[in-house]
């Protein structure tokens, strides 16, 4: 299980956590801290909010898909828009 953390203006420090297993590439991971994002949004009704995380492109600097699945039980990495 890794940490993903978001960095961006209007979402920024949102957390979940991912078992890598079920993913095959950063966009994957991308892809479904956004599918997170917005079901949580959903949960409390932010319309304005959903309609907002919809158009975000989420991606990650620095890390390939390989190095993250080196990392470190509980390790941080962070999803940004920026």
């Amino acid at each position: 299980m890794i940490k993903c953390k978001i960095s961006c203006r209007t979402f920024g420090n949102f957390e979940t956590e991912l078992d890598l297993d079920y993913y095959n590439s950063t966009e994957e991971i991308c892809e479904q801290v956004k599918r997170t994002l917005i079901t949580t949004l959903e949960m409390y009704n932010f319309t304005y909010l959903i309609e907002q995380a919809k158009k975000i492109q989420f991606h990650i600097h620095d890390l390939e898909f390989g190095q993250i699945l080196l990392l470190g039980d509980g390790v941080t990495i962070w999803i940004c828009n920026h």
